[in-house]
């Protein structure tokens, strides 16, 4: 890097921790504590701006408003909701007293803008040791076209290592085992006398806006007796698994270890 570009580098450092501090006060001032119904609201219209291109482009759009209007105010108005993201998840994790907190990964394959199809879904309990894993049949893609197939290889062999080929459950019973799995783990965690009593509500966690997406849908099409809400680890500063063991030299971690290393980093 160039002296050039690592002054411009610490100049944007410094005009957002400037920004960032401004964003502090101003938020202590106007913020309101909800409650938990409130919350979940506030939750599903959250992830509903930031799941959708449409929603980021008009969430910039204001933030740019902001910035035409007084300068720095824009920069001002995204880190106040930044941190109105952050509180959400901290307020769920902190003022709901019977909630249970899962970790949980999918990998799959995806070309383009095709649905992502996930070929492996693992969940972890921060206080369960070990996790839950189910794989699932994705042959019908090597239907695709020459060009999906590459990307497909080239997922298998940089990110997650799984085969087209492998035996499975039927996709179609995503939702199905996703309930399913979520079922074993609280009568787990009953079993062993982690929890004295059924939980009201869940927060699943785990990486990647796309990845979220999945798991929204999955459980729109699922029966729980539970409410459960699914936030981003990335927004809680979760590191990646590939940082939390830089002792592990393979560059293809298994779903079902991310997912542990997660639920481990969690409860510390």
């Amino acid at each position: 890097m160039s002296t050039r570009q690592s002054a411009g580098v610490r100049k944007v450092r410094s005009e957002r921790k400037y920004y960032k501090k401004i964003a502090r006060k101003y938020w202590e001032k106007t913020k309101i504590r909800l409650n938990e119904k409130e919350n979940q609201e506030l939750s599903m219209l959250v992830r509903g701006i930031e799941a959708t291109d449409q929603g980021r482009e008009e969430l910039e759009k204001v933030f740019e408003e902001a910035e035409k209007s007084k300068s720095g105010r824009g920069r001002t108005l995204k880190e106040v909701w930044k941190m109105d993201q952050m509180n959400e998840g901290n307020f769920q994790l902190t003022m709901t007293s019977n909630t249970l907190v899962l970790m949980a990964d999918i990998d799959g394959f995806q070309h383009g803008q095709e649905p992502f199809t996930p070929k492996c879904l693992a969940l972890a309990c921060d206080r369960i040791e070990g996790s839950y894993s189910w794989l699932f049949d994705t042959s019908h893609l090597l239907g695709r076209p020459s060009t999906h197939l590459t990307m497909y290889r080239y997922q298998m062999e940089e990110i997650h290592g799984l085969t087209l080929m492998s035996p499975g459950i039927p996709v179609a019973l995503f939702p199905s085992v996703l309930a399913h799995t979520i079922f074993d783990i609280l009568l787990e965690c009953l079993a062993m006398g982690v929890r004295a009593e059924r939980p009201q509500s869940i927060i699943l966690f785990l990486k990647g806006r796309n990845k979220i997406l999945v798991l929204q849908e999955a459980l729109a099409a699922c029966e729980l007796p539970v409410t459960v809400s699914i936030r981003n680890l990335e927004d809680i500063g979760c590191p990646t698994a590939a940082r939390l063991c830089p002792d592990i030299r393979s560059k293809l971690l298994s779903t079902q270890f991310k997912t542990n290393e997660y639920a481990i980093w969690f409860a510390q």
